[in-house]
């Protein structure tokens, strides 16, 4: 279980890699394939049990728009059933970019389906042919807008380093995907799983995984770009679960990766700040651990300093008693 945006929590309902009709370089299936091949109505209905309150369903762990067509209705026509009882709030899925023409979008939405969880991964051609995701940046760019014309919301996947690109192709990526109305996004950097193409390119000395400096200082970059635009940044890094930690042979993995990021963007705030005699620091409760820095690498900053938590402070926003700082300045 985890939350949304507004803290409904969202039961995960994971497919298990049905529908993928590619196997993408960098992907190995049974790392990231969680959940069942099947799923029966009375094991649907036990994960909802499981919460007392109104609860978001969300379709996961496969490219939904490509498995077969009575399968997501069966699941669909589940969910739905529990939107028409109040329990469930409304569904989300996990798509591909291609395959998602006007007419299947009216099929989801009729169904109770407002997030779109979309696998972008890249906007430049090149890497996406080289990492054999078998779509187009076309593909992805058409899709964004046929969905939001439609009223949907819209959570864009994107991976960093991929073999092929750089950081300049990813700084384009992530410009270009700003710049589409995307509502949400989730930003990893690239890692090396066992039982991937990756491996054997890895051990061939053909695919080098960005550095852990590299990676962080590229995920600040993109994470940068999207808040700038108001896009929420749901997460940095994948979730560490343990199947992922015990595949991982190489990259930039960390269980707080996204923590280690986000202390970089408070860290260059607060130096500003300093420089300029601030004696106090008020910030948003919530950014206090970033303020402070992963494992407190900004108390450094920080010694006679009192930071105050306020929640008057916007969040990603530092105040001193005479100015305010956000990244963007």
């Amino acid at each position: 279980m985890s939350s949304s945006e507004d803290r409904t929590p969202i039961v995960a309902v994971f497919l298990r890699h049905r529908g993928c009709p590619f196997r993408c370089a960098f992907c190995n299936q049974k790392v990231v394939a969680k959940g069942r091949e099947n799923w029966s109505k009375k094991e649907l209905d036990s994960l909802l049990e499981r919460y007392p309150e109104k609860v978001e369903v969300g379709f996961y762990g496969g490219s939904f728009n490509f498995i077969d067509e009575n399968y997501q209705e069966k699941l669909l026509s589940w969910a739905y059933d529990w939107i028409k009882k109040g329990k469930v709030t409304s569904i989300r899925i996990s798509v591909r970019p291609d395959n998602l023409e006007e007419d299947k979008l009216k099929y989801y939405m009729d169904r109770g389906v407002k997030v779109l969880e979309l696998g972008v991964q890249s906007l430049d051609d090149e890497v996406l042919k080289l990492n054999l995701r078998g779509h187009t940046s076309k593909d992805a760019l058409s899709s964004i807008e046929r969905a939001k014309k439609l009223g949907f919301s819209l959570s864009s996947h994107i991976m960093l380093g991929l073999y092929g690109s750089s950081k300049e192709k990813d700084m384009k990526t992530s410009k270009r995907l700003s710049e589409t109305g995307t509502d949400m996004v989730r930003i990893h950097p690239t890692l090396v799983l066992r039982g991937s193409l990756y491996e054997v390119w890895y051990k061939e000395g053909i695919y080098k995984p960005l550095s852990m400096e590299e990676a962080l200082e590229l995920s600040k970059l993109s994470y940068l770009t999207f808040a700038s635009k108001g896009i929420k940044v749901i997460r940095v890094g994948l979730h560490p679960d343990d199947v992922l930690r015990e595949n991982v042979l190489a990259g930039p993995f960390h269980p707080a990766f996204g923590d280690m990021v986000k202390s970089r963007i408070f860290r260059g705030m607060l130096k500003k700040a300093l420089r300029e005699g601030a004696r106090h620091i008020y910030c948003n409760p919530r950014d206090l651990g970033s303020v402070y820095g992963f494992k407190g690498e900004n108390r450094d900053l920080l010694k006679g300093r009192k930071v105050l938590p306020d929640e008057r402070v916007p969040q990603l926003t530092i105040r001193t008693d005479s100015s305010s700082y956000t990244p963007f300045d």
